[in-house]
């Protein structure tokens, strides 16, 4: 449900020659005389269909984490081949950029660039290992299935994207929709279902098949689009346990190949609901059209570009960038930045008119975010444009889901002791059936109170190290964030004391 695994870390702001030094108090890194790559490093080529105005090249480390690098860094990597020192990498980066690139330049890009994201071994033969660890992304994850299996599964599965087989699928999945619509009572049939212990644990059954199979779909586009897929795993996002598929090699392949990948799970969704439907044909079982319903529901939820499911990463592959939540800040200050200089050049008269040249020349000192001027002017209209209807509604929700956060544990509680009561004398009255579907019942029941724990303990720990970094930066940061830390525990408890 959840996927790629890894986003790529980009080194923005390295798009020409620096001079620059490193900031006081910054460690210094160790270059060694002859730089080499890191070891297991795999070069895979130009990002295509980017939203950067740079060029884009992609590298993967050993430990798979895919690495976004400009052209001239790229070049540096390509000459540190371990027979050359510093200045022969700079003659061999001119020779074949024809820019002006000296050993301090490539020296400076090594130590703030290069090293530090694991791309050249350090000094000592090390290899540093930063990954990117979003809050809204998926933790404790867990194989279920490994690569060299989901491999052969998706050589097998790949076929199923050739045009005619999709045109084929896309009709029967409209006619069974009318049919079941027209020829059967699903209101009737979904209170059969819920009034059978035995139905309900065929409905849990399939819909857990279904959301393995559309995992199976995003390897299955991936092989077909001639990428290699990862592993199927499962992990904890957000409130509730979901599935994903590993399929970070997509990212070397075309947008079209990527957008693919994107929609294979919805794709095998739809497969699997014409395989329910003409099971529903032959054998005419009530719990088959409920699991249809379902795995609908699942698609839908899916392709909604908020939360780090399959349509956030369509939006991600249409605009050409691949890490669309670490633009949320740059591109909102941006927004309000330039709506502050609007509001300016509607002042004209007196104090005003003195006010908005102010204003100017405070603007012209304003050093752009390069997440935002790397971009694009129509990534950057899509990326504002999601932004500014993602962020209030995700604020909305992570307001509201720490609000009743007491209340949903409490109810939990009480709803999963009632639950373990009935399946205890579902067991003594010998109905293992009624058992089994009670004790799943009892399991759905608790996952929110789990999830939202689970979410408090992540905000938290973001929030620790939010305020840790902000009062790094002298007394009164620190005593802004000692405040803001006070203030937001205490606006929390009070909700929560009400």
């Amino acid at each position: 449900m959840v996927r790629p695994t890894s986003v790529p870390i980009s080194a923005a702001g390295s798009a020409g020659p620096a001079t620059a030094v490193l900031a006081s108090g910054e460690p210094p890194v160790a270059v060694p005389r002859r730089p080499v790559p890191a070891g297991g490093l795999q070069m895979l080529g130009e990002f295509t269909g980017s939203g950067l105005r740079n060029r884009a090249f992609l590298v993967r480390r050993c430990d798979g984490q895919v690495i976004t690098l400009t052209d001239l860094l790229v070049n540096i990597v390509d000459a540190a081949d371990g027979s050359r020192d510093i200045p022969a990498i700079a003659d061999r980066v001119r020779a074949v950029s024809g820019r002006t690139v000296s050993a301090d330049n490539v020296e400076y890009l090594l130590t703030t660039k290069l090293i530090p994201l694991g791309v050249i071994a350090g000094g000592r033969g090390a290899t540093a290992t930063p990954r990117v660890t979003p809050l809204l992304g998926l933790a404790g994850r867990r194989t279920l299935m490994p690569a060299p299996a989901v491999g052969v599964l998706a050589r097998v599965l790949a076929p199923l994207f050739r045009p005619t087989v999709v045109t084929g699928v896309l009709t029967a999945v409209v006619m069974l929709d009318v049919w079941l619509l027209t020829s059967s009572s699903v209101t009737a049939q979904i209170h059969h279902v819920l009034a059978s212990p035995a139905l309900i644990l065929a409905v849990l059954g399939g819909t857990f098949v279904s959301m393995i199979f559309h995992e199976c779909g995003h390897a299955a586009a991936c092989h077909y689009g001639g990428g290699r897929p990862g592993v199927i795993g499962c992990g904890m996002y957000l409130l509730w346990p979901a599935f994903y598929t590993d399929v970070t090699d997509a990212y070397r392949l075309n947008r079209t190949a990527r957008l693919r990948t994107d929609l294979g799970g919805v794709y095998f969704n739809a497969i699997f609901i014409v395989g329910l439907g003409i099971a529903f044909a032959v054998g005419r079982a009530d719990a088959l059209v409920v699991i249809v319903l379902l795995v609908h529901l699942e698609a839908f939820q899916q392709l909604v570009p908020v939360l780090r499911l399959d349509g956030y990463y369509i939006l991600s592959d249409l605009a050409g960038v691949p890490d669309l939540f670490a633009r949320i800040g740059p591109v909102l200050s941006a927004w309000l930045h330039h709506g502050r200089e609007r509001c300016q050049r509607w002042t004209s008269t007196g104090g005003r008119h003195r006010r908005r040249n102010r204003g100017r020349n405070r603007n012209r000192n304003r050093i752009p975010d390069p997440r935002v001027t790397a971009l694009t002017r129509r990534a950057q209209r899509t990326i504002t444009a999601w932004v500014l209807v993602m962020a209030p509604l995700l604020a909305t929700n992570l307001v509201l889901i720490i609000m009743i956060a007491p209340s949903v544990v409490t109810r939990a509680v009480t709803s999963v002791r009632a639950q373990a009561a009935l399946a205890a004398r579902s067991a003594g009255a010998g109905e293992p059936a009624a058992m089994i579907a009670e004790a799943a019942d009892a399991a759905v029941l608790a996952l929110p109170a789990v999830g939202i724990a689970f979410l408090l303990l992540r905000l938290a720990g973001a929030g620790v190290r939010a305020a840790v970094v902000a009062g790094r930066g002298g007394p009164g940061r620190a005593a802004a964030a000692l405040l803001g830390v006070i203030i937001v525990v205490g606006v929390v408890l009070v909700s929560w004391l009400r």
